[in-house]
């Protein structure tokens, strides 16, 4: 019963209201709106570092303005986007409140799960979920250096 509906209908690309509540579609676009700021102002934020003479000197040292990008800014600018995937992974995956409010019951998340073993007091499984979880993000957060490493050695 809302705008993007009244659109939809009005449009008639469909016949009846589209759920847009409780789905797993509405779990991502809320966190994309929550999450994407905290990565564009970290990316942004080590982007505006970056000399702009060492662009200027690739281009003077023959670099067309494609190869500067990608043999210059890229690599410099890496360590802040990459910096900026690892803290928007580890919120994400303490997610439980967007995901129990926008989602409903059926979109579970880790921390959901979490959540509920400890509301039925089984401490066990609850302890073993988080653990789960802490060395799930550690494991990532490892993989995403590394990772980045290679892309930049690559772009060199």
């Amino acid at each position: 019963d809302g705008i993007a509906n009244a659109a939809l209908l009005g449009m008639g690309l469909t016949d009846q209201p589209v759920q847009m509540l409780f789905t797993s579609g509405a779990v991502l676009v809320a966190m994309l709106q929550i999450l994407l700021p905290i990565q564009i102002v970290t990316a942004y934020s080590a982007m505006t570092e970056i000399d702009m003479d060492l662009m200027r000197a690739a281009r003077v040292l023959g670099a067309t303005p494609r190869q500067a990008l990608r043999r210059v800014f890229i690599p410099l600018s890496f360590d802040g986007t990459m910096t900026g995937a690892i803290i928007v992974f580890m919120l994400s995956m303490g997610f439980f409140i967007t995901p129990a409010l926008v989602g409903g019951p059926r979109q579970q998340m880790l921390g959901n799960l979490i959540q509920f073993q400890v509301e039925r007091l089984n401490w066990g499984f609850a302890s073993a979920l988080g653990l789960v979880l802490l060395v799930g993000t550690i494991v990532m957060v490892i993989l995403l250096r590394l990772g980045g490493r290679l892309v930049v050695k690559w772009l060199k």
